[in-house]
């Protein structure tokens, strides 16, 4: 499904692979232990095999080296989608992934304008919601969200989802590096109000032009999880956000958030090229001792394409870093900014992962670390 985020989970149940959340408790029941309450998952087999639920869920987080968020939900015949990232591309270049011909070939054909815009989709930016009939439209290319016929089954899906999330505490919605972040962390009270967080995050995936006002007060939330939706919010705006650079500056001058700094400053790059936004990205990557953050400042680095030019030697000192997912984006951001990118070209030892390497007997398909 070239147009969907949720390729795991492409196909309708039953014909996809369980979720790995159903791994454990199918194995206890199989050898005759009752899967413990508290686990998500449901065993499949054995004689403590659940009935099956009438929603099967799914997700998308970070990926290596590249961020996203997307929520999906099934009940066998329709697939509802949420992109809380839209403003990222399906298509983000991850290292493992890209070493397949497959999306090699798809790259080249999109830079080369071989592509119909179904093919080409997958280059392209999110909308916020998707709905797909699995049954009639099988590779979920006909985005039904704006179909009047199917508003009944949009929002029960909606709504499940809402709840699940709101049942399982989601935690998704926490910036990786923060300190709410994790299953204990983010239920001690106070620390992560998660039904605000979704609500804000909703208005900034889906590009509300009314909700600029909302995200500035963000800014000002004691709760660092609300001030990063808020960040979000102006940045994905994109040029709405334009009027309120003077309240992002301010913003990010005094933001404690390290998480929000990335995302106020990647905003501001973008908008008006604000060079102590830039630095502050440089910085992270050189100096900030928490590996996921120095990760979301170089893909902020890698989303605001040549303004990045004049970091590039603590880029360059990211490629050689004891961090291989550091060093896999920091790679791949040289050649963009160098120019020397190409869909084909190996990018193995930089990244570090290679599938054919005659240095390691030219085994095709086996995947070695260059740590």
């Amino acid at each position: 499904a070239c147009n969907s985020m949720a390729w795991f989970y492409a196909a309708p149940w039953p014909t996809f692979a369980p979720p790995l959340t159903d791994l454990m408790p199918t194995v206890l029941s199989m050898v005759g232990i009752q899967p413990p309450a508290h686990v998500q998952g449901r065993a499949l087999l054995g004689p403590h095999a659940a009935p099956a639920p009438k929603y099967i869920f799914g997700q998308r987080n970070r990926m290596d080296e590249r961020y996203d968020l997307t929520r999906t939900i099934t009940d066998t015949r329709f697939r509802y989608i949420r992109n809380y990232n839209p403003h990222r591309p399906w298509g983000q270049h991850v290292s493992f992934m890209f070493q397949a011909s497959g999306y090699q070939d798809w790259e080249a054909a999109h830079f080369e304008g071989k592509l119909n815009p179904v093919q080409d989709a997958f280059w392209g930016v999110k909308p916020y919601e998707e709905l797909y009939d699995a049954f009639a439209d099988p590779h979920m290319v006909s985005n039904l969200v704006d179909d009047p016929a199917h508003s009944a089954k949009l929002n029960e899906l909606r709504q499940a989802l809402d709840a699940y999330m709101v049942k399982i505490q989601d935690n998704g919605l926490i910036p990786e590096g923060c300190e709410a972040q994790g299953y204990v962390n983010s239920r001690a009270p106070g620390v992560y109000p998660l039904q605000d967080a979704m609500a804000l995050a909703a208005k900034a995936a889906s590009r509300d032009s009314a909700a600029i006002p909302d995200f500035l007060d963000a800014l000002a939330h004691e709760n660092e999880v609300i001030r990063y939706w808020g960040a979000m919010g102006l940045l994905i705006a994109d040029e709405r956000a334009r009027p309120h650079v003077a309240a992002i500056k301010k913003q990010l001058l005094g933001e404690p958030s390290v998480a929000t700094r990335i995302v106020l400053a990647e905003a501001l790059v973008k908008l008006v090229n604000d060079h102590d936004a830039l630095i502050t990205l440089g910085t992270i990557i050189d100096v900030e001792p928490r590996g996921p953050l120095r990760l979301q400042a170089i893909n902020a680095l890698t989303w605001v394409g040549d303004k990045a030019k004049p970091v590039l030697p603590a880029i360059r000192r990211a490629s050689k870093e004891d961090h291989r997912h550091m060093r896999s984006a920091a790679a791949y951001l040289i050649e963009k900014l160098e120019g020397t990118y190409q869909p084909h070209k190996p990018m193995a030892k930089a990244g570090g992962y290679i599938f054919s390497d005659p240095e390691h007997d030219g085994v095709a398909g086996a995947a070695h670390l260059y740590d």
